[in-house]
């Protein structure tokens, strides 16, 4: 899907030389994300249940968690609410 939004993209703004190896890339770090320094710290002192709203899909935000060996009480991601950014519906 990324894919397809960049081509469209790409096409719309009729850029010549576009180089589209930069998606792969941008996929890689969307699932090894960088986080924060005081994180999990933040999650240990924090009393309250973390929830994660994403508008990323299911499947990559859990590797994202999975990758930093964390665990949330729950995840709700655009994909689930089937609504993506600038709908209300979402939230």
């Amino acid at each position: 899907m990324e894919t397809e939004s960049v081509l469209k993209t790409v096409e719309f703004f009729k850029c010549a030389n576009a180089d589209l190896k930069f998606d792969e890339e941008l996929f890689n770090y969307w699932v090894k994300p960088d986080i924060f320094e005081d994180t999990f710290l933040f999650l240990e002192q924090n009393p309250l249940p973390v929830c994660i709203v994403s508008n990323i899909d299911r499947n990559d935000i859990l590797r994202a968690i999975k990758h930093h060996g964390m665990a949330f009480e729950n995840v709700v991601t655009s994909e689930d609410a089937k609504s993506y950014k600038r709908s209300p519906k979402y939230f």
